[in-house]
């Protein structure tokens, strides 16, 4: 199918990433300066807002969701906002990771700025900040660029230069994040992050190591 090939599959496989962009040159931030930006899915969820999306649309609107992975010449952002709009989550509902709310809790308390920053939907990633009202700035995907990867790393750096933010992620896809932020994060991560994570000395990893996407998708299944 269309997009057998994204990020809603391949997540946590290996890829060859390059180094993150080299960011303005400045003094890393530290203390209160520094915000906490936090991924979404695999990392604040214990699952991912497309698998949720799509399970939803497999079980009460298969065809339309047939239409959706058919249309591979589409930009994945533009199938992501498509799908935020055709199966809204009820995000009360969803399984959110304590240890994660935890770490945004005391980042606040410590006077720091926490920022959830996604590949998701834009439109997704609202309802959850705006459930949990943890956040103080949303980013997330526009129905145009996917803020994956890179696309993410490169934001990032732009808005608080290299070393200036800290990161918690939890897949390969975070890896270039992670090389350009102060401290990186591990949210159990899969094992193609940690192979890379085990090469880098400053990283705090909060929960257990998990596998990759199968396991995901398995823990979501049930909860349609």
């Amino acid at each position: 199918m269309g997009i057998a090939n994204n990020d809603m599959v391949d997540k946590d496989a290996a890829p060859q990433v390059p180094p993150a962009p080299a960011g303005p040159a400045q003094a890393p931030a530290t203390g209160r300066e520094v915000p906490l930006c936090v991924d979404l899915d695999g990392t604040l969820l214990k699952t991912d807002c497309s698998w949720e999306a799509a399970a939803q649309m497999l079980f009460r609107h298969p065809l339309q969701l047939l239409g959706m992975l058919l249309g591979g010449g589409r930009r994945l952002a533009r199938m992501k906002r498509e799908l935020s709009k055709a199966a809204p989550l009820r995000v009360e509902s969803l399984p959110f990771n304590a240890d994660v709310i935890g770490l945004i809790t005391q980042a606040r308390s410590a006077g720091r700025k926490a920022l959830l920053v996604t590949a998701s939907d834009q439109m997704v990633a609202d309802r959850i900040a705006a459930h949990l009202k943890l956040f103080d700035e949303v980013i997330g995907s526009d129905g145009v660029t996917n803020l994956k990867g890179t696309a993410k790393a490169e934001l990032l750096v732009k808005k608080f230069g290299r070393g200036g933010f800290d990161y918690a992620g939890d897949s390969a896809a975070d890896i270039p994040v992670w090389e350009a932020a102060r401290q990186a994060y591990a949210v159990n991560p899969a094992s193609a992050a940690r192979r890379w994570l085990a090469q880098r000395g400053s990283v705090t990893t909060l929960g257990a190591a998990r596998g990759g996407w199968p396991g995901l998708a398995r823990a979501l299944w049930p909860r349609q």
